[in-house]
């Protein structure tokens, strides 16, 4: 507030008057307070993120008013899925489901992120939202030069591949591949997010439960993450620029008035749920590929390799080696 600063800057003065103050000091006081001195306002590291992120939601509501339908649809059948799966895994055991919660819930916060920018990524924006958030990224501190060259690039791309529009081929086809890349970032981030936060909770989880089972297996976290970012910039990819091109035919034909409206609404549940099945049975085989699970040991194993060490030095060292494969462990169903 002006008035109140102002009042103390006053009296902040009168005191220094009347006060013997040393020199030095004094100097250092009237530099720090004085009103003409500027001190930059602190922003946080994701404040350009956040309003460019803003843009880009408003600007593709605005292109498809279907948007938030389909997030809405995307995200409730994937958290439905994943609350399924994680019961069928536990016996549909309501109380081993509550006493695990926290592995639940971490599956499904890190799954409704990912399928946020599933839909966000191939949503159109319009020719107002892309000038938008070009101008939004480029008002940034990091929007100079090659940033804001390839985000007008980007902007001048479809939405998907498929996407209606005068679009020539090599268009369409720079559009799959960057499409690609975006998926795969989001991919690898997911990927490692979500097995280092089953990892820790089951590290953390078995010590300090001793009765409590971990999961049988464990994943590398940086290999779960590429192995995402893998299938997500081909499976993923190609699935979802289908399932945008279907849906895109269909509200079009309600717009038209060729169909009811219930029709497109009906086929996004029913695109969306089959992708989601087929997008979960190639990750399972995927998975298997690359063998990215691997056998966790148990606490009687753990035990035995220490007592083998002899304790000391080197049972420390086994205890060290035990915990670290245990952080880079995780299980879908865990």
């Amino acid at each position: 507030m002006p008035g109140v600063s102002g009042h103390c800057c006053v009296r902040l003065a009168v005191h220094t008057r009347r006060a013997k103050v040393v020199p030095g000091r004094a100097r250092a006081r009237s530099r720090f307070f004085s009103p003409t001195t500027h001190h930059p306002p602190t922003s946080l590291p994701l404040s350009p993120f956040i309003p460019s992120l803003a843009a880009g939601v408003r600007a593709r509501a605005a292109a498809d008013p279907a948007f938030a339908y389909k997030l809405a649809v995307e995200c409730g059948l994937d958290a439905a899925i994943i609350l399924c799966v994680n019961g069928a895994a536990r016996g549909w055991d309501a109380g081993r489901m509550g006493r695990e919660a926290e592995f639940v819930l971490s599956q499904v916060a890190v799954s409704l992120l990912n399928d946020f920018a599933l839909v966000y990524l191939l949503a159109p924006t319009g020719p107002a939202g892309a000038a938008a958030a070009a101008a939004v990224a480029a008002a940034s501190p990091a929007g100079k030069g090659v940033p804001a060259a390839l985000a007008a690039w980007m902007a001048a791309l479809p939405a998907h591949a498929l996407q209606r529009g005068p679009y020539p081929l090599p268009a369409r086809a720079a559009c799959l591949v960057a499409r690609a890349a975006q998926y795969g970032c989001v991919g690898f981030t997911m990927g490692v997010t979500g097995s280092a936060l089953v990892a820790g909770l089951a590290a953390a989880r078995e010590a300090a439960d001793p009765e409590w089972a971990p999961p049988p297996t464990r994943q590398s976290v940086v290999g779960t993450g590429a192995g995402w970012a893998y299938f997500m910039a081909t499976s993923s990819n190609v699935r979802y620029n289908l399932v945008n091109a279907a849906e895109e035919a269909l509200y079009s034909a309600a717009a038209a008035g060729r169909v009811s409206g219930l029709v497109p609404r009906a086929g996004s549940v029913a695109l969306r749920l089959a992708n989601n099945v087929a997008g979960a049975r190639g990750w399972m085989a995927t998975a298997r590929a690359l063998r990215l699970e691997q056998p966790r040991p148990s606490r009687a194993e753990r035990a035995a390799a220490e007592r083998r060490m002899g304790g000391g030095k080197g049972g420390a060292a086994v205890t060290a080696g035990w915990g670290w494969r245990r952080r880079g462990g995780g299980a879908v169903a865990a």
